[in-house]
């Protein structure tokens, strides 16, 4: 998974050893509508197709969805917070 195309960013330089909290999306920012997955820019949003949860750092600034945190939680060393709604 070392040649992952999701990898583009070098995202282990800030998102190794994150603490992620599982959530309902809501905007990172009230001047957007929407944010996209740090790795395949899969789009939260409250459109139809839109995802609706995911996981985010504490600040809410950083947005995964299920399927990227599923693949890359153990190589990233994430902790997971509790749920939030």
């Amino acid at each position: 998974m070392s040649n992952d195309w999701r990898l583009f960013r070098e995202q282990e330089k800030y998102l190794y050893g994150a603490t992620l909290v599982q959530r309902s999306y809501k905007p990172s920012s009230p001047f957007n509508d929407h944010d996209h997955c740090e790795f395949c820019m899969g789009k939260f949003g409250y459109g139809a197709d839109d995802l609706k949860y995911g996981y985010s750092t504490e600040d809410n600034s950083i947005w995964i969805c299920p399927k990227c945190y599923s693949d890359f939680s153990a190589r990233f060393a994430w902790t997971l917070k509790n749920r939030q709604a």
